[in-house]
């Protein structure tokens, strides 16, 4: 018969985020080495689900069910990568949309703010914008 140990928090906390809660479970299987060795394991496991995700993509008769549930792999895996590069997901990706609004916003600036202006933009050249937002900002962050 297994034995039993009560000391570890095997439930989902209703009050934290998705991220910390996807931390959380990263921490309790580690506790019980159900868990990758190398931070290179972990990108290898990522890349399993992204492919696993384009495979459900091209799926002539898409399920909204599969995809959302790797998605949802795909978003764990990302949150166990950033546990064991010890960085603090929700923090990482808040500096990651203030970067992607102030180059956003960067780019609607090139335009004179005129919305439809932007809009109206080919892709080729909104991704021109982008890139001088991209190397215009990281300059003045330097």
């Amino acid at each position: 018969m297994p034995s039993k140990n009560n000391n570890l928090n095997l439930f989902l906390d209703k009050t934290q985020s998705s991220i910390e809660n996807a931390y959380h479970l990263g921490d309790i299987s580690a506790q019980l080495d159900f868990d990758w060795p190398q931070i290179s394991d972990v990108l290898t496991q990522l890349q399993r689900e992204i492919i696993e995700l384009n495979d459900e993509l091209q799926m002539k008769n898409k399920s909204s069910g599969r995809i959302f549930d790797e998605m949802g792999d795909v978003l764990f895996s990302v949150i166990q990568l950033a546990r064991h590069l010890q960085i603090n997901a929700d923090s990482c990706l808040q500096h990651s949309n203030q970067k992607f609004l102030d180059r956003f916003k960067f780019m609607l600036s090139l335009c004179d703010s005129d919305q439809d202006r932007f809009k109206n933009l080919s892709p080729v050249k909104k991704e021109d914008l982008w890139k001088k937002a991209k190397q215009s900002l990281s300059q003045t962050a330097k």
